[in-house]
């Protein structure tokens, strides 16, 4: 895969100690920039218009969206190129390295530091033109947003592992066109692994898909701290950087997953076209590990 990057990615930002910042993505920003163009003309494909002139209001006053959720004068702008980067990363199976993320983003919402939908906007270009799409997604955090949209898609598959009883809640059910698979804090590869084999490879080998569209949080990788202190709390956003970690730290939250998984992962999905969009992972280091797994 190859890797899309561009700096507009850096310009959502917050002064609040807010741990989904610019400073994620430190360790790619040497890297050459993909061109982009505004993605502003696909967010109808998700997102109501009554929401994305929502967004724009609340960015030109720099309001939160939700409890957890920023926005600074440059956010819906960089929203946009988000989205861009996403729907070019489908068309050629590229990994999308993009900020804000956005599988918590629902029709009408933002929320779990998410302002638009990402990845659900690129599958959706894509059952435009006749494709069928399996998404994977692997963040730590069930992605709400992106089962709203895409859950009564026939030609769509959601297929979700993350932390059961962390933000934002859902994920404990399983439907005609989604599969949440729930896990316990502390996750090892070992079990991780098991469970690809038993339950995501027959799921890709029963649904047939055209594309595989990869939901990439790096927030289960055994190096990052979890974002569920800060999830859904306002009132986390006035601490320091220092105190959050040491807070998320002493909740014994998330998965302690190696680049094993992650080895794992692309070899179940190696045999599809498939592409990927960043979701979570608040430690550079994580973040630039994990991708690097799926760029080799």
């Amino acid at each position: 895969m190859k890797l899309l990057y561009n700096s507009k990615f850096l310009g959502h930002s917050c002064n609040a100690g807010h741990p989904e910042s610019p400073e994620r993505l430190k360790f790619f920003q040497s890297e050459e920039e993909t061109r982009l163009i505004n993605g502003e003309q696909y967010l109808e494909l998700c997102h109501s218009r009554q929401y994305i002139s929502l967004v724009k209001e609340y960015c030109k006053k720099q309001l939160w969206l939700s409890q957890d959720t920023f926005t600074c004068a440059d956010s819906f702008e960089t929203a946009c190129y988000a989205v861009s980067a996403a729907v070019q990363a489908s068309e050629s199976n590229a990994f999308a390295l993009v900020r804000p993320p956005g599988h918590h983003a629902g029709i009408a919402s933002g929320e779990g530091f998410c302002i638009f939908n990402n990845i659900a906007i690129a599958v959706k270009r894509l059952l435009q033109k006749g494709q069928r799409v399996f998404v994977f997604d692997f963040d730590l955090h069930h992605g709400n947003g992106t089962q709203e949209i895409l859950e009564k898609e026939p030609n769509a598959f959601y297929f979700s592992t993350h932390q059961a009883g962390i933000y934002p809640g859902t994920g404990m059910d399983s439907g005609k066109n989604f599969t949440n698979i729930p896990l316990n804090a502390g996750c090892r590869d070992v079990e991780y692994v098991r469970l690809l084999e038993k339950k995501l490879s027959p799921a890709l080998k029963a649904f047939k898909p055209d594309v595989v569209a990869l939901s990439a949080g790096f927030d289960s990788y055994y190096k990052d701290f979890s974002a569920k202190g800060f999830l859904g709390s306002g009132k986390e956003s006035e601490l320091s950087k220092e105190d959050f970690t040491a807070k998320a730290q002493a909740s014994a939250l998330g998965f302690s997953l190696t680049k094993r998984s992650f080895e794992k992962i692309k070899e179940l999905v190696t045999p599809y076209n498939h592409f990927a969009v960043l979701e979570g992972g608040y430690n550079p280091e994580s973040i630039r590990e994990g991708v690097n797994v799926f760029l080799e």
